[in-house]
């Protein structure tokens, strides 16, 4: 897509901070959530916009965009992006679910979600290993979580964050949160923090993957949402950076996500 005559620096990565970035691709005045519903035709014409312009990282292979306004974001119980309702998304988090519990014994442990949506991921960790959980999400609404279901859980309506490090648990998951925030080492260090006196945590990472998204040209999965594309060498670049060891790097769901 071709790029505006005039040329913008790019802003330094926001993984490793490094200078040499490349711009490659423009959108402008993109409406900034694709996951919230309009409830006329007018106030959807009137939806906050923002531009898109994405740089790719030589140092360490992230993708980013350059541009990001992190005011125009607002994350409130209007916020819809589960995909629990698909079978085949539903046969996955289930498998994922127990490949977790069985790979670091998460049975009758506590667990948390960070960025736990509308509790589906978490929900299902508690009732499969029989584990009390705790989730962090401002778009959390009670009245559409089962009550028997909801009885294992205790959800925090606001965005995880350091005052929240008295927190303990056995297994951490944050899936799908970090290609939302525009400097993620430093929120990964506030999650390696509330878990630095307790090193046998694991702390589970899930993100789209950027090359999936390149290679199959899924334009779709270019959201103003997403500030963060990243790469199996940049994600793991931005845990290593804030402190976390990183023991594990896959391909998930047929490669379109990456799991740490």
């Amino acid at each position: 897509m071709p790029l505006s005559s005039q040329p913008q620096a790019a802003a330094p990565c926001t993984v490793c901070g490094g200078a040499d970035v490349k711009t490659f691709m423009e959108l402008r005045a993109v409406p900034v959530h694709c996951n919230v519903l309009w409830e006329t035709k007018q106030q959807a014409l009137q939806a906050p916009r923002g531009d898109m312009l994405l740089g790719f990282c030589a140092r360490c292979g992230h993708v980013y965009n350059v541009v990001f306004d992190p005011r125009l974001m607002e994350y409130t119980q209007a916020y819809e992006n589960s995909l629990h309702f698909s079978p085949r998304f539903q046969a996955y988090a289930e498998a994922l679910v127990d490949g977790l519990i069985l790979r670091h014994n998460i049975r009758n442990k506590t667990v948390i979600d960070i960025g736990c949506g509308k509790g589906d991921f978490l929900s299902l960790v508690c009732e499969r290993g029989e584990n009390k959980g705790f989730g962090f999400d401002p778009s959390y609404q009670p009245e559409h979580m089962d009550p028997r279901r909801a009885e294992r859980m205790t959800i925090i309506r606001d965005f995880y964050s350091p005052k929240y490090k008295s927190y303990a648990a056995e297994l951490v998951t944050c899936r799908h949160v970090l290609e939302h925030i525009q400097h993620p080492v430093p929120f990964v260090g506030s999650v390696r923090e509330a878990v630095l006196d307790r090193p046998s945590t694991v702390v589970f990472w899930e993100v789209p993957n950027a090359l999936f998204t390149l290679k199959d040209l899924g334009i779709w999965d270019l959201i103003y949402e997403h500030c963060s594309y990243f790469t199996a060498p940049s994600l793991a670049r931005a845990l290593c950076a804030a402190g976390l060891d990183v023991t594990r790097v896959e391909e998930l769901y047929e490669g379109q996500f990456l799991g740490v």
